[in-house]
């Protein structure tokens, strides 16, 4: 009953935004103290991939078209920005394809890709929808590890053969992060869609792998996450485990959904699913075009023993799920029947590791993203 009850209060909810989107708050970007509104297109996309997880009625088609219709304003042929009017990229695209289903905007995914099969977030250039690539954006660059996963996962449910080798994710996998992402969930999240994807034994192997190290990443209590990040760690986790579902104990998964729904029904508190940092600093010496701002989310990286090429200061950027865009659809995806339908309690039990992977102990996004978001892609941006 407590799910249910949930679910229904986030289709009302979902519903309501889908229809108004154009008055729906969109993300704000925290930024070394500033605060803007950025960030409409994303949320509109996961709220759109949520809303198809309903049952449909008059009133989730209708709220399905409007969002659609929206959305096909914003698409370019190169496919979507974060943001209305900004750059469009591959990372933003596959986000936002999750819910406005586009096979011949998946099949373009190919153009953002590299030498090694891996989808890199922007094209690189001076010309119209190309990033000029800096020194404070070098480690943007690299192909990204949830941009590659969803672009897999979107080209298979298409019918479109894949980009990337599955040997690709199984030399990433400890490593596993984005520069653009916050939460280490929505990370697996993106991840256990992509080894639903892969066949055969390294499929398999993939999905053992997440499902072990999800279920050891529980709180004590079966939620996810810090204090502060609960609902959307918990939401993401829920999702994952939900297509990792014969890979662990869904009795894991059915504890996290009921506390998912409990927290749902008492109320969230913004949250903070992407994040992003530039260079600014570079062994004390401003990087060109970067202002050297200082304040609390500064990341101090070459304290932390990074491959870079002496002491770095980045300017960290948090993007605020003001309008609960982003948690809606998420959770929405989690708390969908068939996460427990045609299952048994315990249908395929994943080892549990003895102790959680670090990059889920993080006391704070900044010490995540010091040891765990960034180190991959700066050493990467190097090579």
């Amino acid at each position: 009953m407590t799910v249910d009850l949930a679910r229904s209060v986030l289709a009302q909810h979902a519903e309501e935004m889908a229809l108004n989107i154009d008055s729906v708050a969109p993300m704000t970007c925290l930024d070394a103290g500033s605060e803007r509104p950025y960030g409409d297109i994303v949320p509109a996309g996961l709220l759109l991939a949520g809303l198809r997880t309903l049952t449909l009625t008059d009133a989730v088609g209708a709220a399905i078209d409007a969002l659609t219709t929206w959305l096909a304003t914003r698409r370019t042929t190169l496919g979507f920005a974060f943001h209305t009017g900004t750059l469009p990229t591959a990372t933003d695209s596959t986000l936002t394809m999750l819910g406005y289903h586009d096979a011949w905007l998946a099949d373009g995914l190919a153009r953002f890709a590299d030498d090694e099969g891996g989808i890199t977030p922007q094209l690189l250039g001076a010309g119209e929808g190309e990033m000029r690539a800096t020194v404070a954006n070098a480690h943007w660059q690299p192909a990204d590890d949830v941009t590659t996963a969803l672009a897999h996962h979107l080209r298979t449910v298409n019918g479109i053969a894949a980009l990337t080798d599955p040997r690709w994710f199984a030399e990433r996998a400890a490593t596993r992060a984005s520069v653009f992402v916050a939460c280490p969930w929505i990370v697996d999240w993106a991840w256990s869609l992509a080894a639903r994807s892969i066949d055969g034994d390294a499929g398999i192997d993939l999905r053992t792998m997440l499902a072990a190290e999800l279920v050891a990443s529980a709180n004590p209590d079966g939620s996810f996450g810090r204090l502060e990040e609960r609902p959307l760690a918990t939401a993401a986790a829920v999702a994952a485990g939900d297509v990792l579902h014969d890979a662990l104990d869904n009795r894991v998964v059915e504890t996290a959904r009921t506390l998912l729904a409990e927290i749902v029904l008492d109320g969230v508190e913004p949250q903070v699913p992407f994040a992003s940092s530039q260079r600014c600093l570079i062994a004390g010496d401003p990087v060109a075009g970067v202002p050297a701002r200082f304040g609390m989310v500064m990341l101090q990286t070459g304290e932390e023993g990074l491959a870079t090429p002496g002491d770095e200061v980045h300017l960290l950027a948090r993007y605020r799920d003001d309008g609960a865009a982003v948690f809606t659809g998420l959770a929405l995806m989690a708390l969908a029947p068939r996460s427990v339908s045609d299952r048994t309690a315990a249908d395929g039990a994943a080892p549990i590791a003895a102790e959680p992977h670090p990059r889920y102990r993080c006391a704070s996004l900044r010490d995540y993203f010091e040891r765990f978001a960034l180190p991959p892609a700066l050493e990467r941006a190097t090579q």
